[in-house]
């Protein structure tokens, strides 16, 4: 697996500086990386845009002339849904807008390799729910469905029911085996019968969680504050 790496930075130490730890996380993870450089937030717009080039994770640092890092995130993410974003800077004053960018992480130009190395974890697990399909035998044939369409699974008639963006699937498993192949995506039991994908939720209620489509579903009491932990732990993971 080769993961295409676009590093935008006007200042030359800095773009050094990110390259060298890139590759040194990189040989840690035992994954290939080819990393492309750039000093003009303009030129990755027009690469993606006008000359179709497709980066699977972007450094963008936030301050830059021109078209800043943030408007350059904002951009990517209306236009390419599955970029994987990191912020560095030298300031912590931008992290709440780098949330509200759907960013990946957001690191400190001075962090230690330590901190570089987990972010770099943390977007190869995004890269990979991203771009990851499952395979399921329903009724009428085998469907491949993207992981990262999978709102939530409903257990019931000896049966998995599949929530997905794009409609429902139907397949005769355990929830148990369900969760074992997702679990990995950022996938947790939250009752008895269901599991959902942390990265879809949008608000925890008392007794049931909100979803990005607005959809309710039942939260077990018993597996609320453990649920609670993990989607704040996950949440956490983008800064």
């Amino acid at each position: 697996m080769q993961i295409n790496i676009a590093i935008c930075d006007d200042e030359q130490k800095s773009l050094d500086t990110i390259e060298e730890k890139l590759y040194k996380a990189s040989e840690k993870l035992n994954i290939k990386i080819e990393t492309y450089i750039y000093n003009d937030g303009n030129k990755v717009l027009d690469l993606i845009y006008n000359e179709k080039e497709d980066f699977d994770i972007l450094f963008l640092d936030i301050d830059m002339p021109g078209i800043d890092g943030l408007e350059l995130g904002r951009r990517l993410n209306s236009y390419c849904k599955k970029a994987i974003i990191i912020f560095v800077t030298n300031h912590e004053k931008y992290a709440i807008d780098a949330f509200d960018c759907d960013a990946c992480g957001y690191l400190l130009k001075n962090c230690d390799e330590g901190r570089f190395s987990g972010t770099i974890e943390k977007a190869i697990r995004r890269y990979r729910a991203l771009n990851q399909n499952i395979f399921l035998d329903t009724e009428t044939g085998t469907a491949t469905v993207p992981v990262d369409s999978i709102l939530h699974i409903e257990y019931s008639g000896r049966r998995c029911h599949y929530y997905t963006t794009s409609g429902e699937y139907i397949i005769r498993r355990s929830l148990n085996s369900a969760l074992s192949e997702l679990q990995e995506f950022g996938f947790i039991r939250i009752h008895q019968y269901r599991i959902v994908n942390l990265a879809k939720i949008r608000m925890i209620q008392k007794n049931s969680l909100v979803l990005v489509d607005n959809s309710t579903i039942e939260l077990s009491r018993y597996r609320r504050d453990e649920a609670f932990q993990k989607y704040v732990e996950f949440s956490r993971e983008k800064l």
